[in-house]
């Protein structure tokens, strides 16, 4: 029921970024796309202060962030996961592209909250994916699955703490290779683990929840 509720009240707060900003903020972020190396994961995204998603004020700064400055390092996960997802597919997308895509579908709260979950079907889909959305039974069925698919590409998103949407929620993107799933952009070194339920469950020292899992591949034409 939580995790419903949460998702609704993401989407109800998401909205597309002004397309003045969106254009201004897409220039500044390929003039440092030399940061990142395509083809490569982006598997720390405290490394991005350069970049932006969105905006936040100084109050929010101070109230949501500890007063850090505000930058794509503190809201970028969901952009981390999809260009995770598609580097993991062989597929390659400028990270600057990805920001400016979600930014087009919405983000929450003017990118306070990075974005919602609930965008990241319909880039991947842009960019000619296939994508599997489980929640709920489903996704607790996909877990309880002991199928290893070698080559399977993942993205999830979860709360930091049990059924708490104040926790906050990170996304990240697992693969898979040799039976093992790796996970992406986790705060916890990218740690590898057996099987998909152990890889979503693990997050945050097992203490996280997760909302939503989607399962991706290159769409066959």
């Amino acid at each position: 029921m939580v995790t419903s509720l949460t998702l609704f009240f993401l989407k109800l707060f998401t909205k597309p970024l002004p397309a003045l900003e969106k254009d201004t903020q897409r220039k500044a972020n390929m003039a440092v796309l030399n940061r990142i190396n395509p083809g490569s994961f982006i598997d720390d995204q405290r490394k991005l202060s350069s970049l932006s998603l969105g905006h936040a004020s100084g109050f929010e700064e101070k109230l949501f962030f500890k007063g850090k400055k505000f930058s794509a390092a503190l809201n970028s996960c969901e952009a981390i996961a999809v260009y995770n997802a598609l580097t993991a597919l062989k597929i390659i997308v400028p990270f600057p592209d990805i920001l400016f895509d979600l930014s087009t579908e919405g983000i929450a709260l003017h990118g306070v909250f990075g974005c919602s979950p609930l965008v990241i079907k319909p880039v991947l889909e842009k960019y000619g994916m296939q994508v599997k959305e489980y929640t709920g039974k489903r996704l607790s069925d996909l877990l309880l699955s002991d199928e290893n698919k070698n080559d399977a590409v993942y993205i999830f998103s979860s709360f930091n703490k049990g059924i708490n949407p104040f926790s906050m929620i990170h996304t990240m993107c697992i693969s898979c290779e040799n039976d093992i799933y790796r996970v992406h952009n986790d705060f916890e070194g990218n740690r590898t683990y057996a099987s998909l339920k152990d890889a979503v469950t693990s997050y945050n020292k097992a203490q996280s929840r997760v909302i939503i899992i989607y399962e991706i591949s290159v769409k066959n034409l």
